[in-house]
């Protein structure tokens, strides 16, 4: 289990993207709009939230397994608790010891912050700011920095409208880490679809598609969904690498990552402080 957990690294990404090429005006103010509300959002998560996240994991036998688990933030750390497998909760008193011992450990980090607290100043992506799943990088940041885009129209999604662009022709140009290199290989074999909130200028979904194959299925879902406080956060993450092993070499199984429950968190009592938004 202790590998497992090192396989899932849930923190919210701090943003500063590169400019991208656009048809127009409006593209280019969208797209610098959803620069800005990136960092915006991710800052806001990883300073106060909660949330939940279930992991599905299907292997090559069709065999599936589920973890649930909590995850917690506050100003300056984060910490992930397992609370359930394969549907099945842990004990109350189980989950409430993790939770206590998660708020005490989250209250002494931010007691002795970093010597670096300017969060609002990063001047590039780096390993411990994405969300992993077992070494492949997922993020629709990545697709902005290192692909082609192409608006393609406008879309309502849940009463919304979206911008839609496809990308091609992504070439990993960006990052200078070697970790981030190898998390995103896979982009420059794929191409797709991205869609952008107009309103709020923020990430709403990307698919993403062999380009060597006219294959209907993505190979990667990233789903994202809107708060009522107007941020938006990850809603569902799916790797489809049982069928593109070569695009996902570190992947043994399809992976499925499922978010619920976000709450602003109070570090010095272990307990949220709003209701929950599924």
């Amino acid at each position: 289990m202790n590998s497992f957990k090192k396989a899932i690294k849930t923190v919210m990404v701090l943003v500063f993207l590169v400019p991208v090429a656009a048809q127009n005006t409006q593209t280019d103010e969208l797209i610098e709009r959803a620069k800005v509300n990136s960092l915006k959002y991710a800052l806001a998560f990883s300073s106060d939230y909660s949330s939940n996240f279930t992991v599905t994991i299907v292997d090559k036998t069709s065999e599936q397994k589920s973890y649930a688990y909590e995850y917690l933030c506050a100003r300056y750390g984060c910490r992930t608790i397992l609370v359930g497998k394969n549907g099945k909760p842990f004990s109350d008193k189980k989950i409430r010891r993790n939770r206590q011992r998660a708020a005490r450990q989250l209250k002494e980090a931010n007691r002795n912050p970093p010597a670096s607290t300017a969060r609002n100043e990063v001047s590039e992506l780096k390993p411990g700011h994405a969300f992993w799943v077992n070494g492949v990088f997922l993020q629709p940041n990545s697709i902005l920095a290192n692909c082609d885009l192409k608006k393609a129209g406008e879309i309502s999604l849940e009463g919304r409208q979206s911008a839609i662009y496809y990308f091609d022709n992504c070439v990993i140009k960006t990052f200078s880490e070697r970790r981030l290199r190898e998390g995103t290989a896979f982009l420059p074999e794929s191409k797709g679809t991205l869609w952008i909130d107009i309103e709020d200028g923020a990430f709403v979904k990307a698919e993403l598609f062999r380009r060597s194959a006219k294959i209907k299925t993505p190979v990667a879902v990233i789903d994202c969904i809107r708060m009522e406080d107007g941020n938006w956060f990850w809603k569902q993450l799916k790797v489809h690498s049982l069928e593109n092993r070569d695009l996902f070499p570190m992947l043994e199984s399809d992976w499925q990552i499922d978010f619920s429950k976000y709450t602003k968190y109070e570090t010095s009592v272990g307990t949220v402080t709003t209701e929950d938004q599924e």
